[in-house]
């Protein structure tokens, strides 16, 4: 053999190699977006919000892929003891995909050095399941979408400013709305875990 074909050889060796010591984790820990954000306005702060949720949703959908391998002797053991719309469903629960969004801005009220309101317009922008037939409740709800509020702080005009909270028009909002907004994230008091999740059992 020659000098060239071993080197060639050894080279594909390695390289075999360092493909099978690739782990999951490793791939993981490659595919960490490097974020770059802006929030030296409100809205770019918002935008910069919108920027983090949605990569944050993508390296989930990378996390689920690279973990259903270890969770398949849990799935196939459980498709062996279900069967019909159970299986189906539980499969469909399995999918690793993310929702997708359209967002604009439709108002920024800079209400004083350190607080700020930004309304914006969203919708779904995830195509419905192939196969699926929206009705037209369904159809006029995804193209009007939603109206959402962002209150945002800052401590004096030299800081950054920052979501503080999230209100949506949510008519069941379970806390007391704020000028008609419901916020969403609300400080949890603890629970006494009474509630059974039926899908769990």
């Amino acid at each position: 053999m020659t000098k060239p074909v071993l080197l060639l050889a050894l080279a594909l060796v390695l390289a075999g190699c360092s493909k099978e010591e690739t782990s999951p984790w490793t791939r993981l820990q490659a595919a960490t977006p490097q974020l770059k954000v802006a929030a030296n306005t409100p809205d770019a702060a918002v935008k910069s919000w919108w920027q983090v949720r949605d990569e944050e949703a993508r390296y989930a959908v990378a996390v689920c892929q690279e973990t259903a391998e270890l969770y398949q002797p849990f799935r196939s053991t459980r498709d062996s003891l279900s069967a019909g719309a159970l299986q189906a469903t539980l499969a469909a629960n399995d999918r690793c995909d993310a929702e997708t969004y359209e967002r604009e801005i439709v108002n920024v009220d800079v209400q004083s050095d350190t607080r700020a309101l930004v309304v914006a317009h969203i919708r779904n922008a995830k195509p419905p399941t192939p196969g699926y037939v929206m009705n037209i409740d369904e159809r006029d709800k995804k193209e009007r979408g939603v109206r959402m509020q962002y209150l945002l702080e800052r401590a004096d005009n030299t800081q950054t400013w920052k979501v503080a909270q999230v209100y949506g028009q949510n008519r069941y909002c379970t806390v007391a709305p704020v000028n008609g907004w419901c916020p969403l994230y609300n400080p949890n008091p603890g629970s006494a875990h009474t509630y059974v999740f039926e899908p769990a059992q």
